[in-house]
């Protein structure tokens, strides 16, 4: 399958993607394609491909679902539907900011177990971002001073060393840094070094309630009655929304601070019916 994350165009992408089916698939037509997506017409595809009739966002939801494009791909594709064919300048352009969310999701880096020291100390990752973002121009004490609370330069030099060590900085001749992924994966690393982090982001923001005043935090807090579904439903919009939070991330130009976003959802009774 190819990969929609590489494309701008839906009809490019579509065009590509029909061309790489006719030679893997035995038997594919285009009335085969069209008979799949539920189509009245077997012309309206190639119609599509040459511009003159434009998908609608169930047509393409049908496309989507016979190029066999699941999950995030399958929103990219109706993104970069939506960025072309929308029918304001402001609807176009949202949808190709939710693309390129995707995109940048996507892309993210997977870290290995051996870079499981990137969990080491809790400043490794804001100074990740720091050394890159920020103006400290190769002064360790400056840029040890942009932590919040503040670190030694010591440990900002230390945090350096070990992150180009990891693989998660470079460092240009000119003496600037930069990173391949703004986002990393972590489903490999052990489940002890994800926990021990969480741990430590979590006593960061209960610290952040005492230390920072409420224009600079944003605290939401929910008790929930409902069922084992609605807390499935639940766990699925947090993860939709912390994905949208990475990709405003990865794709600002604008970066002027680190923040730590921590979404959490958990029990504070028995089930109904479970025994003591």
């Amino acid at each position: 399958m190819l990969d929609v994350f590489a494309y701008e165009d839906h009809r490019r992408f579509l065009a590509d993607s029909i061309e790489e089916m006719r030679t893997t698939k035995r038997g594919f037509s285009l009335r085969w394609l069209a008979n799949k997506c539920d189509f009245s017409s077997h012309t309206f595809l190639p119609r599509v491909l040459t511009g003159d009739r434009n998908l609608t966002s169930e047509s393409a939801a049908k496309v989507a679902e016979a190029l066999g494009l699941r999950g995030e791909k399958a929103k990219a594709f109706l993104c970069l539907v939506e960025a072309s064919i929308g029918l304001t300048e402001e609807t176009r352009t949202k949808a190709w900011g939710r693309f390129e969310s995707l995109r940048a999701v996507h892309r993210r880096k997977r870290l290995e177990g051996k870079q499981s020291r990137y969990y080491g100390k809790w400043y490794y990752p804001v100074v990740r971002q720091l050394a890159v973002w920020a103006p400290w121009h190769g002064d360790w004490s400056k840029l040890s001073d942009m932590l919040d609370p503040p670190i030694h330069p010591e440990e900002a030099k230390e945090a350096v060393e070990t992150l180009v060590e990891l693989g998660l900085l470079t460092r240009e001749v000119d003496g600037t840094f930069h990173t391949s992924s703004p986002i990393l994966n972590v489903d490999r690393l052990p489940s002890h070094t994800k926990r021990l982090s969480r741990e430590e982001i979590l006593r960061r923001g209960m610290e952040s309630l005492l230390r920072h005043p409420l224009e600079e935090r944003s605290t939401t807090c929910l008790l929930l009655a409902m069922s084992e579904t609605s807390y499935r439903q639940s766990v699925e919009i947090l993860g939709e929304a912390a994905q949208r939070c990475l990709g405003l991330a990865a794709s600002d130009p604008e970066v002027d601070r680190v923040w730590q976003v921590a979404l959490q959802i958990f029990p504070v009774s028995r089930r109904f019916g479970a025994k003591a």
